[in-house]
């Protein structure tokens, strides 16, 4: 296995990871599923709780303006968590295709917390803390790669008639914001370990991989 691409960033290999005394800028990453939007909402106010003089940001990383990737239904629904956020005091930034500004958000933040996996690869590439609620199977399994976990949101339900659907797990921003608290009061112990797992894995799997491309 050579790891997602998004593990590398080359200029920042073998550097340790860069814990903040106090963060001061969270960006929280907003899920694509509607389901689990009351959960953003919860998720700011246990970070302003723990970090008072945070700025926390909302980053939808595709915006809230109907498009090619976003429906009517889902842009309304992104548009209604916007102004909950910003009624709270939580600014709002639209990332939509524009990777300049979404990478100057990520770069800048001290803390990333959220629901994209390739906002959370990234910010652990680049050696800054990230914490992942897997809104699928692919954050798990990224976590369980890189041997640092990741907290599920998301929940089997059954219908009469055993119709499955799945909703948000009540307890995922509360588990979330336990690990945090755990990983502040060690000093990040456990992510810190993270960095060398991504070396690793370049100097045994992607850099020889990349070598035997024609």
């Amino acid at each position: 296995m050579t790891g997602d691409p998004a593990w590398y960033d080359l200029e920042c290999l073998g550097r340790p990871l860069a814990v903040p005394a106090e963060p001061r800028d969270i960006v929280i990453s907003v899920p694509a599923a509607p389901m689990h939007h009351p959960a953003v909402e919860a998720l700011a106010e246990g970070l302003r709780a723990r970090f008072p003089d945070a700025c926390i940001v909302g980053a939808f990383h595709h915006g809230w303006v109907a498009g090619p990737h976003v429906g009517e239904e889902a842009a309304a629904a992104y548009a209604r968590l916007r102004e909950r956020l910003e009624e709270a005091g939580h600014p709002a930034v639209d990332l939509a295709a524009d990777l300049e500004a979404m990478e100057s958000l990520y770069s800048s933040a001290d803390l990333h917390v959220g629901w994209r996996l390739h906002a959370h690869l990234p910010r652990l590439s680049r050696r800054k803390p990230s914490f992942l609620l897997d809104e699928d199977c692919r954050g798990r399994g990224a976590s369980e790669a890189l041997g640092f976990r990741s907290v599920r949101s998301w929940a089997v339900r059954w219908r009469l008639g055993a119709r499955r659907r799945l909703g948000h797990r009540a307890e995922a921003v509360p588990e979330l914001l336990a690990l945090i608290d755990e990983e502040v009061a060690s000093g990040f112990t456990r992510l810190v370990q993270v960095p060398s797992v991504i070396d690793r894995t370049y100097e045994v799997a992607m850099k020889p991989f990349l070598e035997r491309l024609p």
